[in-house]
């Protein structure tokens, strides 16, 4: 089974707001994305909620919902309480829709929420505490994962999901299907446990409403149909203090010893100190979500906090139908520690992986919390622990770029200069200055016109690209290349001047050996000519002469033999 939080790789850029965001620090950072660690991960689905690229989201097991459906099963719909904060809809007409999408019955979770209520008030009586209690999966993955000394104080029973799983199958029979509908993103991870005759699996509601979207359901349009079981006074548990509202406990925190504590950090900051002082304590419900359930992060619609609050209030006192509950179901469980142990750094170590990003001492440990971390040694170590990279220090890599930057201005061959759109130098490297005869501080303020030609500026001014030409300076016996770019952002013109008198110089040196062996090469050709009709006058005679002269032999040949 996949793990109950995705990553759309391809939508992660480097922010680390995730990181920043997860209490546990559950998140990977390699090659500069965002990976969920799972054996770290509680599943409160935070990061979903923070991402500003949108690249991730709760694992989608709708396609799993529509197979269990249609599989011939009878199929239960456990509908979280806070259904009212995602639907603007009748709770009859919302149970009319879940029908029509295939289900055979549908009951709110709060029944689960009593039966679980009721076990928390048993144990409570019969201890007298101290008690930490919780309907979030996300608050049994914190205890299991980073604070498994405080389990001996959790109740061991279900949570309503799990419970209201139970009693639906006692009502309806071992073989129904059951599926969890809420806001939760760690009920996906709570189902996934196989608990005996618990859910089969969590949908969220964003999930509900992409079914019925596709489906063409549309609630309001439906005639209600009443939910089978109504739960007495647990409709308020997605709410900070639900388990005190439903048991008639005082849950204020003035009251000292019953205490609501919502938010992971506040939870975590709770536990740290209840483990030195839990005798302080009475009941202590935990939820993962600040407020509460209402801050889940799948609902389907953006309400605020307390609208979505205003609406479980106004359907909890709406006067719908109640039922009391005679269910035998055994509601017991058992909690595993699953403690976290990963390796740590010694100070050596950590001296020196703060060395390799230039925090040497103290001041240099700035504690931005830019990476996600909170402190300089916290990313440090989870560097050593592989879940970070030490290029995820912004500050360090914004000194490597300046750093680097300065460099290549310092260094480089080649004159630059920067001028503003009134075409003033703003800045110029030691090349500039070097060609011009000046310094930067002399350059600053004046006209780039003092110094060259202004066209060039202007020109890619007016046309926002860049424009390129050979440059001569005579007054100085400089030859360059010039390059101006507009720099539209940073409203600025940036020119670059590479040196090329030498290179003109060869030019003009190849030339004038061009030029001069064409001359010679020319001479050398006029005289080969001359020579040439010398020679052929001369040889033209001497044929002649000797054609007189063998002509004369024949014929004395001939007249000799005539004469035999």
């Amino acid at each position: 089974m996949k793990g109950v939080i995705e990553v759309i790789e391809r939508n992660c850029k480097d922010c680390y707001k995730c990181v920043r965001s997860c209490p546990v620090k559950a998140i990977r950072i390699s090659g500069g994305h965002a990976q969920i660690e799972e054996t770290r991960c509680i599943g409160d689905g935070r990061c979903i909620t923070v991402c500003p690229q949108k690249a991730k989201s709760e694992r989608s097991d709708l396609g799993r919902a529509r197979e269990l459906v249609k599989s011939g099963r009878k199929v239960y719909a456990s509908l979280a309480p806070s259904y009212k904060a995602a639907f603007d809809a009748d709770p009859g007409k919302l149970a009319a829709a879940l029908k029509m999408l295939g289900f055979a019955g549908v009951e709110e979770t709060a029944v689960g929420a009593e039966l679980v209520t009721r076990a928390y008030i048993d144990i409570l009586d019969k201890t007298g505490g101290p008690l930490l209690v919780s309907a979030c999966p996300a608050v049994t993955n914190l205890l299991e994962k980073y604070y498994p000394e405080a389990l001996p104080w959790y109740a061991p029973v279900l949570s309503p999901m799990q419970a209201h799983a139970r009693m639906l199958r006692a009502v309806h029979g071992a073989d129904i299907g059951v599926i969890f509908i809420g806001p939760c993103v760690a009920k996906k991870h709570e189902a996934d446990q196989c608990l005996e005759a618990g859910a089969d699996l969590a949908l969220t509601f964003r999930e509900l409403a992409d079914w019925m979207a596709v489906d063409g359901v549309v609630p309001g349009s439906l005639d209600a149909q009443p939910a089978e079981v109504f739960p007495l006074s647990a409709r308020t548990f997605p709410l900070e203090g639900g388990v005190y509202r439903s048991a008639g406990i005082d849950g204020d925190r003035l009251s000292g010893r019953n205490v609501a504590v919502t938010g992971l950090e506040s939870c975590m900051e709770f536990l740290d100190y209840f483990m030195t002082a839990p005798d302080k304590f009475s009941l202590v419900e935990m939820m993962a979500c600040q407020g509460g359930c209402i801050s889940g992060p799948a609902y389907p619609v953006s309400r605020s906090v307390e609208a979505r609050r205003q609406s479980i209030l106004e359907t909890a006192a709406s006067g719908l139908p109640v039922e009391s509950l005679e269910a035998e179901v055994d509601l017991s469980r058992t909690f595993t520690s699953r403690r976290i142990d990963a390796p740590m750094p010694d100070e050596a170590e950590i001296t020196a992986l703060m060395g390799s990003i230039g925090k040497t001492s103290p001041e240099d440990e700035l504690n931005c919390g830019a990476c996600g971390y909170n402190s300089c040694r916290e990313k440090a170590i989870a560097v050593y622990q592989g879940m970070a990279e030490i290029e995820m220090c912004i500050p360090n890599m914004r000194r490597k770029a300046e750093s680097m930057a300065t460099y290549i201005l310092e260094y480089s061959p080649n004159g630059i200069v920067v001028v503003d759109r009134e075409l003033k130098i703003i800045g110029a490297n030691p090349a500039f200055t070097r060609m011009f005869d000046c310094t930067e501080e002399t350059a600053k303020g004046r006209d780039i016109k003092d110094f060259m030609d202004e066209e060039p500026f202007k020109t890619a001014l007016d046309k926002s690209r860049y424009s390129r030409r050979k440059a001569l300076f005579p007054g100085r016996d400089l030859v360059t290349r010039m390059e101006v770019y507009s720099l539209a952002a940073q409203k600025a013109l940036v020119a670059i001047l590479t040196d090329i008198t030498q290179e003109e110089r060869r030019k003009d040196e190849l030339n004038e050996v061009r030029r001069e062996t064409l001359s010679r090469a020319q001479e050398v050709i006029d005289k080969q000519m001359r020579v040439a009709h010398e020679i052929a006058g001369l040889l033209g005679e001497t044929t002649a002469e000797s054609k007189v002269l063998l002509s004369r032999i024949i014929e004395l040949v001939q007249k000799k033999d005539e004469e035999k």
